[in-house]
Protein backbone atom coordinates (compact mmCIF):
# COMPACT_ATOMS: atom_id res chain seq x y z
CA UNK A 1 0.00 0.00 0.00
CA UNK A 2 1.07 3.87 -0.32
CA UNK A 3 1.08 3.85 3.70
CA UNK A 4 3.49 1.01 3.50
CA UNK A 5 6.13 2.50 1.02
CA UNK A 6 5.96 5.65 3.02
CA UNK A 7 6.82 3.80 6.17
CA UNK A 8 9.59 2.50 4.71
CA UNK A 9 11.20 6.23 3.71
CA UNK A 10 13.97 7.08 5.76
CA UNK A 11 14.80 10.58 6.32
CA UNK A 12 17.24 11.30 3.50
CA UNK A 13 15.67 8.81 1.11
CA UNK A 14 12.46 10.45 1.61
CA UNK A 15 13.76 14.12 0.79
CA UNK A 16 15.11 12.25 -2.76
CA UNK A 17 12.08 10.84 -3.72
CA UNK A 18 9.99 13.59 -2.55
CA UNK A 19 12.49 15.89 -5.06
CA UNK A 20 11.94 13.19 -7.77
CA UNK A 21 8.20 12.71 -7.15
CA UNK A 22 8.38 16.65 -8.07
CA UNK A 23 10.56 16.51 -10.69
CA UNK A 24 7.89 14.12 -12.26
CA UNK A 25 4.64 15.75 -11.35
CA UNK A 26 6.01 19.09 -13.23
CA UNK A 27 7.43 17.74 -16.53
CA UNK A 28 4.37 18.41 -17.86
CA UNK A 29 4.15 21.69 -16.91
CA UNK A 30 1.33 21.43 -14.96
CA UNK A 31 0.77 19.87 -11.15
CA UNK A 32 -2.78 18.77 -10.95
CA UNK A 33 -4.70 18.21 -7.74
CA UNK A 34 -4.41 14.77 -7.17
CA UNK A 35 -0.17 14.84 -7.81
CA UNK A 36 -0.17 18.18 -5.60
CA UNK A 37 -2.11 15.83 -2.89
CA UNK A 38 0.07 13.05 -2.85
CA UNK A 39 3.33 15.74 -3.21
CA UNK A 40 1.87 16.66 0.15
CA UNK A 41 1.14 13.82 1.75
CA UNK A 42 4.69 12.59 1.39
CA UNK A 43 5.96 15.70 2.44
CA UNK A 44 4.35 15.31 5.59
CA UNK A 45 5.20 12.20 5.98
CA UNK A 46 8.68 13.26 6.10
CA UNK A 47 7.63 16.12 8.81
CA UNK A 48 8.54 18.95 6.39
CA UNK A 49 7.11 22.51 6.69
CA UNK A 50 4.26 23.08 4.41
CA UNK A 51 6.29 25.32 1.96
CA UNK A 52 8.24 22.11 1.16
CA UNK A 53 6.19 21.45 -1.86
CA UNK A 54 6.22 25.17 -3.06
CA UNK A 55 10.13 25.69 -3.09
CA UNK A 56 10.71 22.29 -4.31
CA UNK A 57 8.34 23.58 -7.60
CA UNK A 58 9.97 26.92 -7.60
CA UNK A 59 13.21 24.71 -7.99
CA UNK A 60 11.88 22.94 -10.57
CA UNK A 61 10.92 26.00 -12.86
CA UNK A 62 14.56 27.60 -11.92
CA UNK A 63 15.94 24.41 -13.36
CA UNK A 64 13.59 24.47 -16.89
CA UNK A 65 14.58 28.11 -17.10
CA UNK A 66 18.29 26.95 -16.88
CA UNK A 67 17.99 24.86 -19.44
CA UNK A 68 15.76 26.42 -21.97
CA UNK A 69 18.74 29.28 -21.46
CA UNK A 70 21.29 26.48 -22.99
CA UNK A 71 18.94 25.67 -25.70
CA UNK A 72 18.83 29.01 -26.75
CA UNK A 73 22.11 29.68 -26.63
CA UNK A 74 23.19 26.67 -28.55
CA UNK A 75 20.66 28.00 -31.26
CA UNK A 76 21.63 31.48 -30.97
CA UNK A 77 25.56 30.00 -31.85
CA UNK A 78 24.58 28.25 -34.67
CA UNK A 79 23.30 31.68 -36.52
Amino acid sequence: TAQECLDGLGSESGRLALRDAVLMSAADGHVDEDEREVLETIAAHLGLDETAIDQLLEWVVRGYSWMQDGYNLLNKLSE
